[in-house]
């Protein structure tokens, strides 16, 4: 299975979640403001819980690859992502992530990367952080806390805009289940973009969860001097939520070498 070093950071990014399937702009006539109400009484609360189990399909896609996969992954909330990607039935990588560095083994190839938000950041030209990444597997809105908001509401939508620092910031959330359905950040600087769509939100473990999610990374290459597009999407097989604590097995073999 070969996947190249760009899959393995935007995997890690989207956590391998629009297949540009048209990540729908929400045109509808936006018509009234509320320049007083809480986010907390649009949003539905964030799910509570210690440790998330799941499977799902991925499929991602850029201007130099198509890769389809399956993929396990753990999640201890607020402190590490631990992954494993498959194909054809066998593992080709196992990912780990901690607050401050991500690491990455290459079964295939008997090799390891380890980077770190900084790097990846620097990649992307994007301000990608840990809290981001967890809030883009749960579909919880990315900054609810920002204490600059400006709320709009249509027939469909609650439309939270916020700015930090040199983002925009476009949260879309459903008036009927008050859950978040789409979010746009824009590089007003680069112009750099990501957007996540969320889809089919049903209970597990008590706990509401989309099941499907999508991430669209548009930015332009440093090294290429154009704009490139990947797109990450993600069909969930399974979802579990636990307080009991989970294994997150992950050990660097002797053998392998440093990229």
């Amino acid at each position: 299975m070969y996947i190249t070093k760009k899959i393995y950071s935007l995997g890690f990014i989207a956590l391998f979640g629009c297949i540009l399937f048209s990540c729908k702009s929400n045109k509808t006539a936006l018509t009234t403001r509320h320049k007083n109400t809480p986010i907390d009484s649009v949003l539905a609360k964030e799910t509570k819980f210690a440790y998330l189990k799941s499977k799902f399909k991925l499929h991602f896609h850029d201007a130099e690859r198509d890769v389809k996969a399956k993929v396990r992954l753990r999640l201890k909330k607020d402190s590490l992502i631990w992954v494993s990607v498959s194909k054809t039935g066998f593992e080709g990588l196992r990912g780990m992530i901690t607050r401050d560095s991500i690491y990455v083994l290459d079964r295939m190839k008997k090799v390891y990367q380890v980077s770190d938000f900084k790097t990846l950041s620097k990649n992307f030209n994007f301000d990608i952080n840990f809290d981001l990444l967890q809030s883009m597997i749960l579909g919880n809105m990315p900054f609810r806390g920002a204490t600059k908001s400006k709320i709009v509401q249509n027939e469909k939508y609650w439309l939270i805009k916020q700015k930090r620092k040199h983002i925009d910031i476009e949260n879309y959330v459903n008036n009927r289940n008050r859950k978040l359905e789409q979010v746009l950040l824009t590089d007003i600087i680069t112009n750099n973009s990501l957007r996540m769509v969320y889809e089919d939100y049903a209970a597990y473990n008590d706990k509401v969860f989309p099941g499907k999610s999508s991430i669209t990374v548009k930015y332009k290459s440093k090294q290429k001097k154009q704009n490139l597009i990947t797109s990450v999407s993600i069909k969930y097989l399974k979802v579990e939520f636990t307080d009991e604590e989970i294994k997150f097995p992950f050990r660097v073999s002797k053998k392998y070498k440093r990229e």
